[in-house]
């Protein structure tokens, strides 16, 4: 699998809050452009907790972490093509939903666990195939690219930034997808990102440190 970790070009570093929110505020169109729908194609949508380790119940329900939803777009050959992230206020159909319409276009395949809430997420206007998994390992056998690149986010937190505060969650989440969706072209990212620097909106420095944008 390509590397989603490269980042050519930065030598200097900003203060971490400026430079975090370079890349993701840079280019705010990608958040608009929904993953499509072609007929050969499926799309994995789970979710998962970002917060570190916690005391208490371990999975959905869980506490003092912020839940984040994840899809993937697989091709005929199980591929992964592009990638969505984004915070949840809860883990309910109403904000499974509002996630799904904002990142998928009508008419796709979904394809989920066995969890209840994802049935009133396809009467919106998608087709859907649940799977029972149980949990665990298989789950993780099922759907191995949402895990993957779950995994991947992760250690992009962990190892870079070490934690991070809920309201700039979806900006760190930008920064990963705005990448993923880019790894067949590292060679031009930079590029592309000064470019959408300059023709992107301008944010002042309370915006950045806020998170209201």
């Amino acid at each position: 699998m390509p590397r989603l970790r490269a980042w050519p070009g930065v030598v200097a570093q900003p203060s971490e809050t400026g430079r975090v929110h370079l890349l993701p505020q840079a280019d705010q169109r990608h958040r608009r452009h929904r993953v499509p729908s072609h007929p050969d194609t499926a799309l994995e949508v789970d979710e998962t907790y970002v917060g570190g380790r916690a005391t208490g119940t371990p999975g959905r329900g869980a506490e003092k972490k912020t839940p984040v939803a994840v899809a993937v777009e697989l091709d005929d050959k199980q591929k992964p093509r592009r990638i969505a992230m984004g915070t949840l206020e809860r883990v309910d159909g109403h904000s499974l939903k509002r996630f799904v319409e904002g990142a998928i276009e009508k008419g796709s395949k979904l394809r989920t666990d066995g969890w209840g809430s994802y049935r009133s997420v396809a009467k919106a206007g998608y087709a859907h195939e649940a799977i029972i998994t149980g949990g665990g390992k298989s789950a993780v056998q099922t759907f191995p690219w949402l895990h993957t690149f779950i995994g991947n986010m992760k250690r992009m937190i962990l190892g870079t930034y070490h934690s991070v505060a809920p309201k700039h969650l979806d900006d760190y989440l930008a920064e990963f997808v705005y990448r993923a969706n880019r790894r067949w072209m590292e060679a031009n990212l930079f590029d592309r990102l000064l470019v959408a620097a300059v023709t992107g909106k301008p944010m002042c420095y309370q915006e950045l440190v806020t998170g209201d944008n």
